[in-house]
């Protein structure tokens, strides 16, 4: 997978979603009873849910995440999930205390594995103001607040803007990585979608 796909399989893991933080942990108690029925024997691992939280420690191969609803929730954490995001491509080394995760796991016995996990994302939809080449600001559509965006020389988007900055006055959806140390946003993926075309 390239890092053009990479991205876009962020997109669409974390579409609908305005701000990271916003939204809620689903309660996989339903997939969970099903995946206990499973015979013992089967090498395919089942899928638990989803969930998201605050990193509370990554030690002997186990995330420790505080969730919305649970204090604490332990998760192993393969060396080599199938998808690793923080900032970009990563590792399961690269996940730190303090990062909030969103991630989808499976069963592993009696174990909740990690298989996907995204750190420290944050999914924008938003009307651009004050472009320039290096950054831009977001007004976001729903709850009107305004974000700071970086754009960096990776962040992925039409090449019509890369050298004149993005439109003013025009939506955009995006992807941004926000720095856990000074919760600075930099933008990762820009899709600009013109006012003209966009249904309400």
């Amino acid at each position: 997978m390239n890092r053009r796909e990479f991205i876009k399989s962020v997109a669409l893991a974390t579409a609908g979603v305005e701000f990271l933080r916003v939204g809620s942990v689903i309660d996989p108690g339903g997939a969970s009873a099903a995946s206990a029925s499973v015979a013992p024997s089967s090498l395919t691992p089942q899928p638990v849910g989803y969930f998201e939280g605050t990193v509370l420690s990554t030690s002997n191969s186990k995330l420790l995440i505080s969730t919305p609803t649970q204090a604490a929730m332990q998760f192993v954490l393969p060396p080599i999930p199938d998808e690793v995001w923080r900032g970009g491509p990563a590792s399961s080394a690269d996940i730190e205390v303090g990062d909030f995760v969103r991630l989808t796991a499976v069963q592993q016995g009696t174990a909740r594995a990690v298989s996907k996990i995204y750190a420290n994302l944050v999914n924008l939809r938003g009307t651009i103001s004050n472009s320039n080449v290096s950054s831009f600001d977001l007004i976001g559509l729903k709850n009107g607040v305004a974000y700071h965006i970086d754009l960096a020389p990776d962040t992925i988007l039409d090449v019509q803007y890369v050298n004149q900055g993005l439109p003013d006055g025009e939506i955009a959806f995006l992807i941004a990585y926000r720095d856990p140390q000074n919760q600075s946003l930099r933008a990762t993926w820009v899709d600009v979608v013109s006012t003209n075309n966009l249904s309400v």
